[in-house]
């Protein structure tokens, strides 16, 4: 989660859930894919945004594989699945580093 003097920006979400609102207050939902970040992959991260624009996607590539559905089980597949993709980290400290 992105804070800024106290209140939530942004709250990212691996999951592709269908929240509208958090706390009684509307929130934008974005979602991204790797592809469009420099990532020949698909995983799709969901973000809640309040007051920051939505993502701007920065190399769009082409080839998309779904490796990250495929993992094998294993007592660490969580942290595989649950890492971000540095293109994606990159295009937020971007693009909102200085909100």
């Amino acid at each position: 989660m992105i804070r800024s003097a106290g209140r939530w920006r942004c709250e990212p979400e691996s999951a592709g859930g269908v929240r509208v609102q958090r706390g009684g207050e509307r929130c934008l939902h974005r979602m991204v894919q790797p592809w469009q970040f420099g990532h020949p992959e698909t995983k799709r991260t969901c973000f809640w945004l309040k007051g920051l624009a939505p993502l701007t996607p920065t190399e769009i590539v082409e080839g998309r594989e779904a490796r990250v559905h495929r993992e094998s089980p294993g007592e660490d597949r969580w942290k595989r699945r649950s890492i971000t993709y540095a293109g994606i980290a990159a295009a937020m400290a971007e693009q909102w580093g200085r909100v």
